[in-house]
């Protein structure tokens, strides 16, 4: 086990830290990320704290940054649960190691919605506006519909921590989590909000363990020095063009009209059971 520290000065909001959730597969990234948040939030008032099982891979932590390599990777829910232990906050400000910072953030939203989730008033406070919020809060924020089909989205987003925990306890993976976590009891009594105008800008820079197709050029654009690992392979046009499947305005729209409804998950939670059933 690895908690190893690099060069950090004292922050200024210790009940908030950020941790940066990775593993040792994706150690040269880890780089890209560091490079953007100093460049476009150079006075980051956050402890930042980088999660990443698997193999001690200390060489390519960024300066300032506090490692927690705490043995074998294992499933995404027992690493994040063993990561959360390890960071001494009442809150967490999640970020995926492959979302890159892409302008300058709302630091005082960002620091509201730290103080939200603080306060007890929050157990969740995504950075991304809701394209279908539910009733304003104030004007910095809204909160999310019981029912949003991507309630535990997990853009960037501010956590209580024992609440977090206590999700993760359901087992399940990422993908799961955004997407399935809305259908047990256990998420759908959390204190959900959203920021009413995007706080924190990102791009995505892998897929699947891909590099985006952008990626290299937007380096170079940004002024990013960084090269890329040339054993990971780059998506292609024809990976791009096979996940846009084309669907018509009319069933898009209809999507939308339910998509955040009661309708919505119940249908949601009738396929699951059946599906659990199944296995």
């Amino acid at each position: 086990m690895h908690i190893w520290w690099r060069q950090k000065g004292e922050s200024m909001h210790n009940r908030t830290s950020i941790l940066v959730a990775s593993f040792a597969g994706n150690s040269e990234i880890w780089r890209l990320a560091d490079f953007f948040l100093r460049k476009y939030w150079p006075d980051l008032p956050y402890n930042i704290y980088l999660g990443a099982n698997g193999e001690d891979r200390r060489s390519d932590v960024p300066a300032g940054w506090t490692y927690l390599n705490l043995g074998p990777d294992r499933s995404w829910a027992e690493s994040m649960n063993e990561y959360l232990a390890a960071v001494p906050a009442e809150s967490v400000f999640l970020l995926l190691d492959d979302f890159l910072l892409s302008g300058e953030p709302d630091k005082e939203a960002i620091i509201a919605a730290a103080k939200l989730v603080e306060d007890g008033r929050a157990d969740y406070v995504i950075l991304h506006a809701k394209r279908s919020p539910g009733r304003p809060l104030d004007e910095q924020f809204a909160r999310v519909k019981r029912y949003d089909d991507s309630l535990t989205t997990l853009k960037p987003e501010i956590w209580n921590k024992i609440f977090f925990t206590r999700l993760l306890g359901l087992g399940l993976d990422p993908w799961e989590f955004e997407r399935k976590a809305c259908l047990f009891p256990e998420a759908r009594k959390g204190r959900y909000f959203a920021v009413r105008r995007d706080a924190y800008p990102i791009r995505h820079c892998l897929e699947k363990g891909r590099y985006q197709p952008w990626l290299k050029d937007y380096l170079a654009s940004e002024g990013c020095e960084l090269r890329l690992d040339p054993r990971r392979a780059v998506l292609t046009p024809a990976d791009l063009a096979a996940r846009r499947k084309p669907i018509g305005r009319i069933r898009k729209a209809f999507f939308r009209l339910f998509e955040h409804s009661y309708a919505n998950y119940l249908a949601k939670k009738i396929a699951y059971t059946l599906n659990e059933a199944r296995k």
